[in-house]
C-alpha cells in the first residue's frame, strides 16, 4: 500500500487533523512512522480558541508557549517528523519517519507500544474521571 507524507507542521489546525502511526521493532530496536498504524496521531499544534470558561487566557498563554517548544523541537531534527502520538490515554511526543524503515515488524497493540516505550503511568488518573458530585454541567 502507498503512503502519503503529511507534514504534521503544515496540516491546516481549523480541521479535526487525525494522521495514524505505527510503531516498529527489529531485535530490540524501535522506529516509528507517521503513517499507517492504527493509532492516531495528531498536527504537531496544539488548538486554541477566544477566551471561554473551558479554555482561558491562563490556557490560551500555556498554549502558545507549548505551541513555541513544540515548534523549536521539531526543528532539531530536519531528518524526522515531530509527532505528537495517542499511547492510550495519554499523549506522547515522538520522533518518526515516513514509512517504517526496512525490516520492522510493525506493532500496533496499544499496550505493547506502552511496554516498548516504557510509558509511565498518569498518577491519579482515577480522579480525572469526574463525577456528579465535581461537575456543573455545561455552561457557554
Amino acid at each position: 500500500m502507498a503512503s502519503t507524507k503529511v507534514d504534521a507542521t503544515q496540516v491546516n489546525t481549523t480541521q479535526a487533523a487525525v494522521l495514524m502511526y505505527e510503531i516498529g521493532v527489529r531485535a530490540g530496536e524501535l522506529a516509528s512512522s507517521c503513517s499507517g498504524g492504527t493509532n492516531e496521531c495528531y498536527a504537531l499544534e496544539l488548538a486554541t480558541s477566544s477566551p471561554s470558561r473551558l479554555h482561558d487566557e491562563v490556557l490560551i498563554e500555556a498554549t502558545r508557549q507549548i505551541n513555541v517548544i513544540l515548534k523549536e523541537a521539531a526543528e532539531c531534527r530536519k531528518d524526522q517528523q515531530l509527532m505528537v502520538c495517542d499511547v492510550g490515554g495519554q499523549v506522547m511526543l515522538l520522533w518518526g519517519t515516513n514509512g517504517l524503515p526496512t525490516g520492522f515488524k510493525p506493532v500496533n497493540d496499544v499496550m505493547e507500544i506502552r511496554r516498548l516505550l516504557g510509558v509511565k503511568e498518569v498518577k491519579n488518573a482515577e480522579s480525572w474521571s469526574g463525577s456528579p458530585e465535581t461537575t456543573d454541567g455545561p455552561q457557554y
